[in-house]
């Protein structure tokens, strides 16, 4: 049973609920939900989501993709680096895209395109960031707001009037109007995503196991009351079969899981860089007094003709120093 507190609020169980729901959409469905967000450009393949960012942390991207041009927004194949955001994107956030862009050049050898998946208008975000003078990051953004957000869930309500089988496209459609409702009105549209997931006649397992995952992200998100939180689960769970749900859950645990070991990951990196760090340090310091002592060396051989043919005991026990010195520097 899933913990509470004493004033029966719900404690979250799904971490970054939004991010999960969207990138889960994107992986099953990568070309189908490019059309259907109404991304630029036509979908060739996944690209590399890992990232080296200069602290030596791992980062990961969202959903970066390779286009070919549409000739509408796109006219040749670039990297496309598309990012979800449920907040609006800050000045880090836009650093933080700039690496995501570098990463992306370097690995696929195109030109990149910044592009943000968001709800919020983009006029509240930090749009633009110059990185250097010839490399400046402006974001391109997709608007999810209100009334796209009633328009999808308002496609998928008319289709099932005449079609209560549930297609890959107006699923997807279910999924990205639940995860970009808005806040003044996001457990409403939950819940109407929820009947529509009921009443439908869902597509394929595939299907039912992406809409099962993102309506749970969306209870776990939006419903702060237990016993409101486990009617809606409840509800969803009596709809779907028992692979999707043991699926799911086991998802989720190696998400968990996941997110642990790049943490751990991170730490050790942070370890073995500082340790570089200490040994290079070291390295030259001594190449710094090895410089020091054969200049020292040298000095020595150049001047020690000078004294040779002293007459005074002490320079001439010094000069039979200085050279066993010298013979045993170049042995």
């Amino acid at each position: 049973m899933t913990a509470k507190s004493k004033n029966n609020e719900h404690i979250k169980i799904i971490p970054q609920p939004f991010n999960y729901s969207f990138t889960l959409m994107f992986e099953e469905y990568p070309e189908q939900f490019i059309e259907v967000l109404k991304a630029p450009g036509k979908f060739v393949k996944k690209a590399n989501t890992q990232v080296k960012l200069p602290d030596g942390k791992t980062g990961e991207m969202d959903c970066p993709y390779i286009a070919d041009p549409d000739y509408k927004t796109l006219f040749e194949r670039v990297i496309v680096i598309m990012e979800h955001q449920r907040l609006a994107v800050t000045l880090p956030k836009n650093i933080m895209i700039s690496n995501y862009a570098i990463q992306g050049v370097a690995d696929e050898k195109l030109p990149f395109y910044a592009l943000v998946a968001s709800h919020i208008e983009s006029s509240k975000h930090h749009r633009e960031y110059d990185r250097t003078a010839s490399f400046i990051i402006r974001l391109q953004f997709l608007d999810l707001g209100e009334r796209d957000n009633w328009e999808r869930l308002n496609s998928v309500r008319n289709k099932l009037k005449f079609n209560k089988k549930l297609s890959v496209k107006a699923g997807l459609n279910l999924g990205i109007a639940a995860v970009f409702a808005p806040e003044h009105c996001a457990k409403e549209r939950t819940r109407e995503a929820l009947h529509y997931y009921q009443e439908s006649e869902i597509a394929s397992k595939k299907l039912e196991y992406v809409l099962y995952s993102v309506l749970n992200c969306m209870i776990d998100a939006y419903f702060d009351e237990e016993k409101e939180y486990q009617r809606m689960i409840k509800m969803l769970k009596e709809k779907t079969s028992p692979q999707t749900k043991e699926k799911y859950a086991m998802e989720i645990r190696q998400e968990k899981r996941l997110k642990q070991a790049y943490s751990e990951i991170d730490e050790i990196t942070i370890e073995r860089d500082n340790a570089t760090a200490e040994r290079d340090d070291a390295i030259a310091k001594n190449d710094q007094i090895t410089a020091e002592r054969d200049e020292a060396y040298e000095f020595i051989r150049n001047i020690m003709p000078e004294f040779e043919d002293s007459a005074d005991e002490g320079i001439k026990k010094k000069i039979i120093h200085f050279k066993r010195i010298l013979q045993n520097s170049n042995a």
